[in-house]
């Protein structure tokens, strides 16, 4: 069985060379001096339905399966 894990966070950048979107987690607390927490995701250029520059700077939930493909939507307004 594949690994599921998901997350939310704003997307700040596409690497398209290395294949990865960086994501600011959502809720991480800042002190000063502090940058926000990080991360990068891999994600697949073969995928038919790819807006991942049409996000960068929203706000995201992403889906990792297996570690190897991020899957963005965004995050409905609540």
């Amino acid at each position: 069985m594949a690994k599921i894990e998901h997350g939310e966070g704003f997307l700040v950048s596409v690497d398209t060379e290395n294949k990865t979107l960086r994501i600011q987690k959502i809720g991480t607390v800042i002190s000063l001096g502090e940058t926000p927490e990080e991360c990068e995701l891999p994600y697949s250029l073969e995928w038919e339905d790819q807006r991942f520059f049409d996000l960068v700077g929203k706000s995201v939930e992403y889906v990792l399966s297996n570690g190897s493909v991020a899957s963005l939507k965004l995050i409905s307004a609540k």
